[in-house]
């Protein structure tokens, strides 16, 4: 009896584990399904925006198109020299306007095409896409090296996504700028740190010296005026501008 007890409390044991490890993987596939709904939202909701878009620039075509043509006209019926050549030079801007409008009509194509598949471009190494958002972190090494910098960027690196359905999946760029190169071994640590994760392509670390001291002679106790310091971090705030140009939209 004792044996068969036993044995009875071992398989609902077994069966408890089997319906939690059950229970688990439905809740993952949800996860995944409600993932998937939310991305097909975010697409169809550009696909709406985009046809909008390119709805609106072919009946600019059309109004162009038609005032060219009434313009042209109107030159052909005029009596007067002054009147033909205000009509000329209408129809000379109408037709610029219409040139404009036919190229934005396709390049709002070539953007839908690109949003109707954003698997093929993810999957095509030259069809990379900037990021959408740049982060920029001027950093100097700080006294008794207090790990400011580390801090920062584990919060970051916290929130950065690693599942590639996530919209923001690789859409991220942080730049870290070390104004005093050799000199920071915060810098150096971080930098190794994240360069042997999974977040190393969301980071561009650069080394760059900027100008320490100028012949500005402005007064330093006056919050009005910039003195020698704020002149300092507004060209570290410069270098880390011209460093991150060109990395997102």
């Amino acid at each position: 009896l004792i044996i068969g007890l036993i044995c009875l409390w071992r398989a609902g044991w077994v069966l408890q584990a089997a319906e939690e490890t059950h229970e688990k993987e439905l809740m993952e596939e949800r996860a995944r399904t409600r993932r998937a709904v939310e991305k097909n939202k975010l697409l169809l909701t550009e696909m709406s925006r985009m046809n909008a878009s390119v709805s609106g620039v072919i009946s600019g075509l059309d109004s162009v198109s038609h005032a060219v043509e009434s313009a042209r006209l109107h030159m052909k019926a005029s009596d007067k020299e002054s009147d033909a050549e205000v009509a000329r030079e209408q129809a000379r801007r109408l037709e610029e306007q219409l040139v404009e409008l036919k190229r934005e009509n396709e390049q709002i194509k070539k953007t839908l095409q690109q949003s109707l598949e954003p698997k093929a471009a993810a999957e095509d190494p030259g069809a990379a896409k900037k990021s959408w958002l740049t982060l920029g972190i001027p950093t100097v090494p700080r006294k008794d090296n207090l790990r400011y910098l580390e801090e920062t960027v584990d919060a970051i690196v916290a929130q950065l996504p690693t599942d590639s359905d996530h919209p923001l999946y690789k859409k991220v760029k942080v730049v870290v700028l070390n104004n005093q190169p050799g000199k920071h071994e915060v810098f150096d640590q971080v930098k190794a740190k994240v360069d042997k994760s999974p977040y190393a392509p969301y980071f561009k670390f650069v080394e760059r010296g900027i100008q320490i001291t100028d012949n500005i002679q402005n007064p330093e106790s006056d919050a009005n005026i910039p003195g020698s310091k704020v002149r300092r971090q507004t060209r570290a705030v410069v270098a880390m501008m011209r460093e991150s140009i060109g990395l997102s939209s």
